[in-house]
């Protein structure tokens, strides 16, 4: 069910973004903190992978990491989702 909303949810922004944008989206995608945000969605999409990975591990017993390791990992999509916010509000770059 994840794999599913994930690749649904960047489909329908792809489209969003083209629906938007109308003629100029080459132009909208060529933005610098487009690109910006686009790399730390794909950050993102990555984490949620990684995700699947450490949950694995937990079914068959094998991770070892500590809870303030998970703690501090838990907050980096949080940060990830501030920095994308920021850059589509103030478009620095």
């Amino acid at each position: 069910m994840m794999r599913f909303t994930l690749w649904g949810t960047v489909i329908s922004a792809v489209l969003l973004v083209y629906s938007l944008a109308g003629a100029a989206w080459l132009t909208y995608v060529q933005q610098g903190w487009f690109i910006a945000k686009m790399v730390l969605v794909a950050v993102l999409i990555a984490y949620h992978y990684y995700c699947f990975t450490i949950h694995r591990q937990f079914v068959a017993g094998t991770q070892k990491r500590s809870h303030v390791w998970f703690r501090y990992f838990n907050e980096v999509p949080a940060i990830i989702l501030l920095v994308v916010i920021y850059l589509v509000i103030a478009k620095p770059f």
